[in-house]
């Protein structure tokens, strides 16, 4: 006979280090079922003397949010603790960082927990994942394809301590129970029954269905391979950990930074993991990236394709040319039209500086011209220049193609993020001819050619 809830619960607690006595413990409670069970649980731990709070995130993307967080508040009213509540606008973030809702909310969630942990000195918040959420979590990530870090499922520990996961030993029919035992109150969440959602349909559609017509047993087997998988993670990080120095991870502006040529001759296991952390760093979900996804991150690193990489969860990740850079993607703003002075420059919104001087003096050969500059035929020109963004039906005659091309499908196969479009400047001449695609092309009609006589050198500064 299995020891009463209560005594599992302590028994995670103490093996896994989640909790300290007398600790300031947040408690994430959305009125479900398993987190009500959560608070409760934790509030019978007297010997541990927790000291709680109740956070509650209201996404507001259904029509009971405003309920379930009357209900919680209730809740933590009637048992004396206080109440905490955050209301992050999911759908504008969705929007502003080209998210799914589901990934918008989760990041917001954690952001908001991590918000009100520090703003009420709260040293830990404790979620209410169950054994269930670890197979179904398990299973779903090999379907999309995952790595050890994602087979390894849902840690009971996270981010040095801060989140912690109690109840990860008890299924959620046991919660259930518990809840029915001691006359617990909860409100139901109608979209877990949604089996658009991806997540439901495994939950109610294709673990039923393995339990039934392939293995009773699916549940343990999956959640003893994650539990292999994180005893390979383990002797990984371990060894990770000693080479981390080597990367010179840095803290910048909008994401952070790390040695190029360090994280290229890391064995392949070991980059993997290590772009895992530094995708998590970021707010990302390590166990969202796919195999495909750090394989690509991979050849980018040893040179192959551009100079940026799109990867999921909004981010961006650039080769600088010692560092690699990994950030949000925001959307660079527009270029209002403005002449180019010749000779002279134009400083762009995003901060970047246009420049046009006449050349003088012997060409430097063509294989140490750069993107970020070029040599224009200043005869060919009608004058004057000017510096805009790309407009739709826009189509130049890229240099060395042998025929025009719209601008938009270039774009698309030179890879630049859909958000980095807008920025790149376009130069053209007074009959709004594309002179250069700055930064990646020049037209065809204005290279310099054998009886070329005056010479306009353009070019891009930081």
């Amino acid at each position: 006979m299995a020891p009463p809830i209560l005594d599992r619960l302590r028994d995670f607690i103490e093996e896994n280090r989640l909790l300290t006595p007398g600790e300031r413990v947040g408690v994430a409670v959305s009125g479900g079922v398993d987190s009500v069970c959560l608070l409760h649980l934790l509030r019978a731990l007297v010997d541990y003397r927790l000291e709680l709070l109740v956070f509650h995130i209201a996404h507001g993307l259904r029509p009971e949010s405003a309920t379930e967080a009357a209900f919680v508040e209730e809740l933590a009213g009637r048992w004396g603790l206080p109440f905490f509540l955050s209301q992050p606008a999911v759908k504008a973030h969705a929007r502003s960082h080209h998210l799914s809702l589901e990934m918008a909310a989760r990041e917001l969630r954690y952001a908001e927990l991590r918000r009100m942990a520090h703003e009420t000195g709260a040293v830990r918040v404790a979620l209410g994942h169950h054994r269930d959420d670890q197979v179904e979590t398990v299973l779903l990530r090999l379907l999309r394809g995952t790595g050890l870090e994602g087979l390894a499922g849902i840690p009971p520990v996270r981010e040095g301590g801060l989140f912690v996961r109690p109840l990860l030993p008890l299924t959620r029919a046991e919660l259930r129970q518990y809840a029915e035992d001691n006359g617990l109150a909860w409100v139901e969440d109608t979209s877990n029954r949604d089996i658009t959602i991806f997540r439901n349909r495994v939950r109610l559609l294709l673990l039923p269905h393995l339990r039934k017509e392939f293995n009773p047993g699916v549940d343990r087997a999956l959640l003893d391979l994650a539990a292999m998988a994180r005893e390979t993670l383990t002797i990984l990080e371990e060894e990770l950990a000693r080479r981390w120095p080597e990367l010179d991870v840095t803290e910048v502006a909008g994401g952070v930074t790390w040695s190029l040529s360090a994280f290229a001759t890391l064995p392949p296991a070991l980059a993997r993991l290590a772009f895992r952390r530094l995708f998590a760093r970021m707010g990302g979900d390590p166990g969202r990236l796919s195999f495909a996804t750090t394989e690509r991150v991979r050849r980018f690193v040893q040179g192959t394709g551009g100079a940026r990489l799109a990867i999921p969860g909004g981010l961006l990740l650039e080769r600088r040319h010692a560092v690699l850079f990994l950030g949000r993607r925001h959307p660079r703003p527009a270029i209002i039209p403005r002449e180019l002075p010749v000779p002279g420059s134009l400083v762009l919104p995003d901060g970047r500086r246009l420049v046009a001087a006449w050349w003088e003096g012997n060409l430097p050969a063509w294989t140490d011209v750069g993107r970020e500059e070029a040599f224009v035929d200043a005869e060919a020109i009608v004058w004057p220049l000017w510096v805009r963004s790309r407009r739709p039906g826009d189509r130049f005659y890229p240099l060395g193609l042998g025929g025009s091309k719209k601008v938009k499908e270039f774009l698309i196969e030179a890879r630049v993020p859909r958000e980095e479009r807008e920025a790149v400047p376009v130069v053209v001449d007074g009959r709004d001819r594309i002179v250069w695609l700055a930064g990646l092309r020049l037209d065809e009609r204005f290279r310099l050619r054998e009886t070329s006589r005056r010479i306009l050198r353009l070019s891009l500064a930081p």
